[in-house]
């Protein structure tokens, strides 16, 4: 049995996931896309999002493991098929032409194709979890910034109060002297 695909299609900037009983489109744009004046909220969903499509790449890469042990097993079968059809036919073969034989077998060529399936996932998903990593390390970083241009509005707050306050005891002092 071959395990569903992960990832069921991607159509420009649209990546369609199948995420074990139900399938789902995500825009690659609404994924990576921050909300500049909500950093609480970007911070909040980004180890969830991350989490999500790490899980979704774990399971792409069991689903070719899956599909390796199959193909393994069913090159040893379509081996073994392949010399006793051979050998019954009293034909001479080489390891070439078992080869040849066991690489035309329909259920090998399935399994074949899956895992290279599977595999391309599974590389897609770690894009993904990458891109999201860097999106992490942005939201850190604007985040500081944010935090950074508060403290000089702050600053300057500051400064305008003390001025503020410099003058009134100069007023305050001027009228006693």
């Amino acid at each position: 049995m071959i395990p569903k695909k992960v990832i069921e299609s991607i159509e420009g900037y649209r990546i369609t996931i199948h995420d074990r009983t139900k399938s789902k489109e995500y825009s690659l744009q609404e994924i990576f896309a921050v909300n500049q004046d909500n950093l609480i909220d970007e911070f909040a969903q980004q180890a969830s999002t991350y989490a999500y499509f790490a899980s979704l790449q774990v399971m792409a890469d069991n689903n070719s493991d899956i599909c390796k042990l199959g193909l393994e097993q069913e090159r040893a079968a379509a081996d073994i098929d392949a010399r006793a059809e051979m050998e019954k036919d009293g034909k001479k073969y080489t390891e070439a032409v078992i080869k040849g034989a066991i690489d035309l077998d329909e259920e090998v060529s399935k399994l074949s194709s899956a895992r290279l399936g599977f595999e391309y996932d599974s590389k897609l998903l770690k894009a993904i979890c990458n891109a999201l990593e860097m999106r992490a390390n942005m939201l850190v970083a604007m985040g500081a910034m944010l935090r950074h241009e508060l403290g000089q509005i702050d600053l300057h707050n500051r400064e305008k109060n003390l001025d503020k306050s410099v003058k009134e005891l100069d007023k305050v002092l001027s009228k006693k002297g």
